[in-house]
């Protein structure tokens, strides 16, 4: 498996964006992000988790969504502020044009967790693993639609997990000091509705 290096940065290369990273296959990708999500102690984490949709448009094909990752919060405070967290996972360098509409769909999906009992669950958030999204106007859609991007932040003497849209950091794990930041309108992003 490859590790992400000292690159978060997100990739351009003209007028597309990229998931950031180096990993090779998808398969290299989520097992790094396992290994993460792991270490934080922050989540409890289901895999592969299937559901169905509860609005889909009329033009669109009626399908059932699979998601590479469900978290739940397990530890407070984020426990208190935040519910099921969906994740779609990717290789490195692919247009996020695709993966990134696939994580506004499940949005509007509900899916089932399989444990000693069975639950239903609406996402929260939804984010595309890795992926570290660049301010301007494609942050702020993503912001409006709790869609956004998880990135590995690892530098000498400095690493973190970011889950962000765009600008807007809403949670980060920094792994040497073990201490969680959580933005202070986590609750509020996606609030509004029609006009502006």
């Amino acid at each position: 498996m490859e590790k992400v290096l000292n690159r978060s940065e997100l990739s351009h290369q003209g007028e597309g964006m990229f998931t950031c990273g180096e990993f090779a296959t998808e398969a290299d990708s989520v097992a790094h992000l396992d290994t993460l999500l792991d270490e934080t102690g922050l989540f409890k984490t289901y895999k592969e988790v299937e559901g169905i949709y509860e609005f889909s448009h009329h033009y669109k094909k009626k399908t059932s969504p699979r998601i590479d990752r469900i978290i739940i919060p397990i530890r407070e405070p984020l426990s208190r502020l935040v519910g099921a967290i969906g994740i779609e996972c990717k290789a490195s360098n692919l247009n996020i044009g695709k993966p990134f509409s696939q994580c506004m769909d499940y949005s509007t999906a509900v899916f089932r967790l399989y444990g000693k009992t069975v639950i239903s669950v609406k996402l929260d958030f939804v984010f595309l693993w890795p992926l570290n999204l660049p301010g301007g106007v494609i942050s702020s859609i993503a912001s409006q639609n709790r869609v956004g991007g998880i990135y590995e932040y690892d530098n000498p003497g400095f690493r973190s997990l970011n889950f962000s849209f765009g600008s807007n950091t809403i949670i980060r794990y920094e792994f040497n000091s073990r201490n969680l930041k959580i933005h202070d309108s986590i609750q509020v992003f996606g609030k509004k509705k029609g006009s502006r």
